[in-house]
């Protein structure tokens, strides 16, 4: 599961967007969208989709142009703007948003912490089953990647460059290694979904019941809509 992820995250799958090539999305690309307080990092997608068509428009070719770029290239102006205003007038935004949340979800993935439960369940009330961190994860990121600039191919860009996946995967290995945080194995996956499945189940059976309770004091029995 993990080593899956992370090969999806060391080679990413090349992406464009509204005719532009996006790069693979970065801590620096993560720092610019929340600078601008842009909606798909402030917005789930559902309230994504309640927004104003004009809004999401303009969100999605914000968040192209910005990923589209190193961070440096971010800094200054860009003059081919107009003409890629035009070119992309009629494009189908709704296709381009649907294709930058995938791009946006795959670029972000990072590593589980395991569930309380899980814990639990498999190796007893363990007390030391790590802290969630108090600090910005970007600036635990940007850290990491300046002291081991060695990992990422970053000879003509800045740890701003770095993929923001990449980062939190080898980051969160270290971490996971020192002992200062658990990152969900397999195991622990599995208890959880059991956990869930189980709730879903109880949460059926407890809409059932309430419905037969509700039904029962008709006249009649409601019609079979099967």
């Amino acid at each position: 599961m993990n080593d899956l992820a992370f090969a999806d995250c060391a080679r990413p799958t090349p992406v464009a967007i509204l005719r532009l090539s996006l790069m693979p999305y970065s801590i620096g690309h993560e720092v610019l969208l929340l600078k601008e307080r842009n909606p798909f990092v402030m917005c789930d997608a559902g309230q994504f989709a309640e927004l104003p068509l004009e809004q999401q428009i303009y969100a999605a070719k914000r968040a192209v142009l910005i990923c589209s770029q190193r961070w440096a290239e971010n800094q200054g102006g860009q003059k081919w703007l107009r003409l890629w205003g035009w070119l992309t007038r009629r494009a189908d935004y709704a296709l381009a948003i649907a294709e930058f949340r995938n791009y946006l979800n795959s670029g972000r993935a990072l590593p589980a912490t395991p569930s309380k439960h899980a814990i639990e369940v498999l190796y007893g009330k363990d007390e030391e089953k790590g802290r969630a961190m108090g600090s910005p994860l970007m600036a635990q990121l940007y850290n990491y990647v300046c002291a081991n600039l060695g990992k990422f191919n970053l000879t003509t860009a800045t740890a701003w460059d770095a993929p923001y996946s990449l980062a939190g995967m080898l980051c969160f290995a270290e971490l996971e290694n020192e002992g200062r945080m658990r990152i969900e194995n397999a195991a622990e996956a599995s208890e959880q979904a059991e956990l869930e499945k189980l709730e879903r189940e109880v949460e059926d059976e407890s809409k059932l019941e309430s419905l037969t309770k509700n039904n029962a004091g008709l006249a009649t029995p409601p019609p079979d809509l099967g």
